[in-house]
């Protein structure tokens, strides 16, 4: 039950930290509509919006009763989840970060986000970290490959 629900929930975030804040957003509205206090204004129109995009069925099955062992697989299942670090100098517009994610996807599998990092001095280009090795294609990295032949 939580699997497909993850999946689904994969699909639609992009980074992790998306993912981690879509999740508690979940959680915490579900419960605010379980047990029993329909007052929304703590929640932002913006994390509404998404809830009105879930398909019905999606939160049927959640009650009082097992909400939290649901959410606590769920949470389990975000740390199998392979993320590429990417460091970036600026933030980067959110279509931006959905293509480059949409992208890796098709490459590496449905189950893939990244975590964005700002680096301010990262100079044009960026940095990566995947499986603990760093890459760094900026042109930071260049000048400091060049410094000894000037």
């Amino acid at each position: 039950m939580a699997t497909s629900k993850f999946d689904y929930l994969i699909s639609k975030v992009y980074t992790t930290h998306d993912l981690s804040q879509r999740l508690q957003f979940l959680k915490n509205y579900l419960k605010v509509q379980i047990f029993g206090d329909k007052d929304t204004k703590n929640f932002s129109s913006e994390n509404i919006a998404w809830f009105s995009t879930l398909p019905p069925d999606f939160t049927k099955d959640i009650n009082k009763d097992n909400i939290d062992q649901i959410f606590a697989d769920l949470e389990k299942e975000t740390k199998n989840i392979k993320s590429l670090v990417v460091f970036i100098p600026t933030e980067f517009p959110s279509q931006t970060v959905k293509d480059i994610t949409n992208k890796l996807r098709i490459d590496y599998g449905p189950n893939f986000l990244i975590d964005l990092k700002i680096d301010p001095n990262l100079i044009a280009g960026c940095s990566l970290v995947w499986n603990g090795i760093y890459k760094d294609y900026s042109l930071r990295a260049k000048i400091n490959e060049s410094r000894e032949d000037v």
